[in-house]
């Protein structure tokens, strides 16, 4: 029988984002490495300022769909690269949005940096985002 082993571990970084791992096993974590070049596997983040958003949601977006809630739970949204959208991710770049909170759920398009312009108000006045993989 195969053993499996979970790593959790929390740091707290300069730029005020709280980064959350929890590794299921190593070759899974493995994986995940070599395919997007960061380890993403279950991993979310608590951002409390807009520098450490605007840095972190970036390099998560570009490795899968994730899912963005303010603290104050006004608003929830699933963000993913369009369709299409290949190379680099860039503030230019499109990103497949639904909010999941006050519309239908049918999907909109806006730029990664349009996108995270409009989810600053969310980190204002001691706010919070919490960004997590689907």
């Amino acid at each position: 029988m195969k053993s499996t082993s979970v790593k959790v571990g929390m740091t707290v970084g300069e730029s005020g984002v709280v980064k959350v791992e929890v590794v299921i096993n190593e070759e899974e974590r493995a994986c995940e490495t070599e395919a997007h070049g960061v380890a993403h596997v279950h991993e979310s983040h608590t951002y409390l300022a807009i520098p450490a958003f605007k840095e972190g949601f970036a390099k998560s977006v570009a490795c899968g769909a994730r899912t963005l809630k303010s603290g104050c739970g006004k608003a929830c949204w699933t963000a993913k690269v369009k369709e299409g959208e290949g190379g680099e991710v860039t503030g230019a770049t499109l990103l497949e949005l639904c909010e999941k909170v006050e519309t239908s759920g049918a999907a909109q398009y806006r730029s990664l940096d349009g996108f995270m312009q409009m989810c600053e108000m969310y980190l204002v006045n001691n706010g919070t985002l919490v960004d997590a993989c689907l």
